[in-house]
């Protein structure tokens, strides 16, 4: 039996708590320390307090987004849940009576496409409104789940109609989209970069709790094959203590990387939360931790877009199953 002690983020807030891990699941969660005989792990130093934090203990990480899971990389980012659940559809690939199609034939999933952008090449936001609508458009008439990846406001307005209406649309952001802009890189992505205006706009949406799912978009390309897609995974935890110090509560983190993604999945699987009878997947993150290392990471492509920039914080410890196989970012069982 382990006992876990800390700051601990969880669907009704940010509290001081201890969470009891037994044979791979948790099985207890109590909001304050209590007698425990046993081996205890503590990563205390946040209340919710204005001051810097230190540790705070989310539920493993959850990401949808990449097609090749590298597994050593989205541990050692946090991520412990990965899935490409659905069919992944990009609406530039096909017209309009194949999408229909290729739906129409999948009722029995519950994710119908995930938007990237309808004209890879186009750098004009309105390509991925005219897009977004679309989606939402085949939404409606196939009565679907799904997400589509957005990255800028005027797109969030369009979902936040569409769920208004009741469709079951949740927005999808990318970390790149949120740090860098076509000012500061020239970065190759699906969605493009936009303005450091776009830019700021949709990190304020995420402030706000506006955006319902945050994932890596992880493509594990080489630099010298000049495609769209970078590889996010394992600074995806770093990204995530970058956010916080940005102003985005830790509470909208836990909502847009384990909460809402375990709700859009409908898993069986009890991943997510921390509460009695879920996996004990835990992802504990550190502040004021040095610049991104890219001889120290995992992916197969071998660099980040985040090498040597200083992020503010990383993945301190990762349990799988109530087992530890990340320490201070270093991998010590596969």
């Amino acid at each position: 039996m382990i006992a876990l002690y800390g700051t601990v983020v969880e669907k009704d807030g940010t509290l001081l708590g201890q969470i009891i891990i037994e044979n791979g699941l948790i099985k207890a969660f109590h909001r304050e320390a209590v007698g425990f005989v046993g081996h205890m792990i503590s990563f205390s130093g946040y209340s919710g307090s204005k001051r810097s934090p230190e540790f705070i203990i989310f539920p493993g990480f959850i990401d949808l987004n990449f097609k090749h899971t590298e597994r050593l990389a989205a541990l050692s980012g946090g991520i412990t849940s990965s899935t490409q659940y659905g069919i992944h559809i990009d609406m530039d690939d096909y017209n309009d009576n194949q999408l229909d199609d290729i739906i129409g034939g999948n009722k029995n999933i519950l994710s119908g496409m995930v938007f990237n952008n309808l004209a890879r090449s186009s750098s004009d936001p309105q390509c991925e409104v005219e897009g977004v609508k679309t989606v939402i458009a085949k939404i409606k008439t196939h009565n679907i789940n799904s997400r589509i990846v957005i990255s800028t406001v005027a797109s969030l307005r369009l979902i936040q109609e569409a769920k208004m209406d009741g469709l079951n649309v949740w927005s999808e952001v990318h970390p790149i989209n949120l740090y860098f802009d076509m000012v500061t890189s020239s970065l190759q992505t699906n969605p493009p970069l936009r303005s450091q205006e776009d830019r700021h706009n949709l990190l304020c949406e995420m402030v706000k709790g506006n955006i319902d799912i945050l994932s890596s978009g992880h493509v594990s390309y080489l630099l010298s094959e000049k495609k769209s897609g970078v590889p996010e995974l394992d600074t995806f935890g770093s990204l995530v203590a970058w956010m916080i110090t940005e102003g985005v509560s830790p509470e909208i983190i836990f909502r847009m990387t384990c909460f809402n993604p375990s709700e859009w999945m409908k898993t069986c699987f009890k991943v997510g939360r921390i509460k009695e009878g879920y996996q004990a997947n835990i992802t504990v993150v550190a502040f004021n931790k040095p610049a991104i290392d890219g001889r120290q990471l995992y992916t197969n492509c071998g660099w980040s877009p985040y090498d040597l920039r200083y992020l503010k914080g990383s993945v301190e410890m990762v349990m799988l199953d109530g087992e530890k196989v990340v320490n201070r970012q270093w991998i010590i069982s596969d």
